[in-house]
């Protein structure tokens, strides 16, 4: 052997062992887990997944084609696994392009009053029948613009339980996918399709008074019982997390948890667009609390506490720390001012201006990074008030393939 093919080995060698050897020292920055959905006596069933989907809809066929695709989706065998789903029945799917779907009035109205009579004859048109061992999710894919609405939600999807009739079950829900599109591409296909992942997910979770939820005692002051957390020099304490304001409601499911969170699957020669779920195992044994569990590596940003105490007038400052699984470019870390007490006009509620601002919303960071998130209360604010800031991080690169973004919240009570 030469000298110089001897030397180039040697330098290959070299530059081998210098990549494992960084790849052993590195360490994501310390962190904390999401916080974990509470079972309040949810007993799943095996699912049956219907799908209706408008005739004017862009790629109407392909939406209908839905059902079938979730039922054979890994997708499905895991979220079957995280929450115990019986697949001692297996899962059906079937979908439908119809010419009649009910058009929302300009006004609040139950989805029960619009809906429920419609799907009763569709229903018998198609010969489907109840089907007691099963939760039904029916997808009902449904244009809608304000001040259109269904129930008190306006045009936000969501997963109301289906009302009572010969054909509805216990369990059976909707999966609202509510929008005012007419794009035909395949991001438009895939907004829809994420939408209606998202809502099934929930359906199958979270139907009716036992589900699997994050939630507040009271939404007045939704952080419980404060706890100081005693390695926090900030002073910053620990309580109902504030993620349970992700929605401004009080209340986050299995799919809110990994909002900004993809899957992509394809079935038929049709590629479609899943949102990952929250996974309770997952979040308890990785750093990626999503099913199915993503390929890419995961990263964050966080504070020590879930919530902070500031005074009318004046600013609170805390140190937000980057971390990831691996070795990654900085990323883009977004700040927003996302909910405050009474910031939702759900149920009836009169909306309210925020109360409290950031000074500064846009940060890079990578692991172990850290920034500066400064908020500051209005002097009017009310004591014992809230406002709960978001952080979104995303890369500065979006992915092809990967989650969009991950998110953190912290709360900041007016003292």
């Amino acid at each position: 052997m030469t000298g110089k093919r001897i030397a180039v080995l040697l330098l290959v060698a070299l530059a081998f062992g210098a990549t494992a050897t960084a790849a052993l020292q590195f360490k994501p920055a310390k962190h904390r887990k999401p916080p974990n959905l509470t079972n309040y006596g949810w007993k799943p069933k095996p699912l049956r997944i219907i799908a209706f989907v408008p005739s004017d809809y862009p790629r109407a066929s392909k939406l209908a084609k839905l059902p079938r695709a979730i039922i054979h989706s890994k997708w499905l065998k895991r979220l079957e696994q995280a929450y115990s789903i019986p697949t001692n029945l297996p899962a059906s799917g079937r979908g439908f392009v119809v010419s009649d779907m009910p058009k929302l009035p300009k006004k609040d109205t139950k989805a029960t009053a619009d809906f429920d009579s419609w799907l009763t004859s569709k229903l018998q048109q198609k010969g489907l029948t109840a089907h007691p061992a099963f939760q039904t999710i029916f997808i009902l894919f449904d244009r809608c613009k304000s001040p259109q609405s269904v129930d008190t939600f306006g045009c936000v999807s969501h997963h109301p339980a289906v009302g009572s009739g010969p054909l509805f079950t216990s369990l059976d829900s909707y999966a609202l996918v509510l929008s005012n599109t007419t794009a035909n591409d395949d991001a438009t296909q895939d907004a829809l399709t994420g939408t209606a992942i998202h809502e099934v997910a929930e359906a199958a979770t979270d139907t009716g008074p036992k589900g699997w939820r994050l939630t507040s005692a009271d939404r007045d002051h939704p952080w419980g019982i404060v706890i100081p957390n005693p390695v926090d020099s900030q002073k910053g304490y620990f309580g109902t997390s504030p993620f349970v304001e992700d929605e401004g409601s009080g209340n986050i499911e299995s799919a809110d948890m990994l909002a900004g969170s993809r899957w992509f699957e394809t079935y038929q020669g049709t590629r479609y667009a899943y949102v990952r779920i929250y996974s309770k195992y997952g979040n308890d044994h990785r750093d990626d609390p999503g099913v199915p569990p993503t390929p890419h590596p995961f990263y964050n940003a966080q504070p020590k506490s879930d919530w902070y105490f500031v005074a009318p007038g004046k600013s609170k400052t805390v140190t937000v720390t980057g971390w990831s699984t691996k070795s990654l470019p900085k990323w883009n870390v977004t700040a927003d001012m996302h909910a405050w007490e009474h910031s939702s006009a759900r149920g009836g509620v009169t909306q309210v201006p925020a109360f409290c601002s950031l000074s500064k919303t846009s940060f890079k960071v990578g692991n172990r990074d850290t920034f500066k998130l400064k908020v500051t209360a209005k002097s009017s604010a009310k004591k014992n008030t809230w406002c709960v800031v978001r952080l979104v991080s995303q890369p500065v690169k979006a992915s092809a393939n990967g989650d969009t973004n991950h998110r953190w919240y912290v709360g900041f009570i007016i003292s």
